[in-house]
Formats: C-alpha cells, structure tokens, sequence
C-alpha cells in the first residue's frame, strides 16, 4: 500500500484540494487517512479507482 500526500493528490487528479476536501465531505472521493497530528494522505489505490471510474462513466455515455 502506498500513501500520497496532497501535493501528489493534486497533481494525479487536477483539483485544487477546497475540492478535493468538498468531495470528500459529499462521500464523492476517497476519505484521507490521518498519519499524524499534522498529516494526512490518500491510499493511492483508492485515488486511481476513483480515477478509473471516471473514466469507465465517460466511456459508458452514448456518443452524441
């Protein structure tokens, strides 16, 4: 298991982390593990299913 931190995060999905943490607070992303009193990261696993979901929706929708 790999943990990401919120420079990565930001960099692998290309939301500003006011979004992320919006996401997050609406069940849309994957919950941050706390690693200490000041720090946070994402199981990178969860972050690239999230990911992949998106891309199999897009995928799904009829083309226009």
């Amino acid at each position: 298991m790999r943990i990401i931190r919120r420079h990565e995060l930001t960099d692998k999905v290309g939301y500003c982390l006011a979004h992320i943490y919006r996401l997050e607070r609406a069940g849309l992303f994957p919950q941050r593990v706390h690693l200490g009193r000041r720090a946070v990261g994402w199981v990178e696993e969860e972050v690239e299913s999230w990911l992949r979901e998106r891309v199999d929706a897009r995928d799904r929708r009829p083309e226009r």
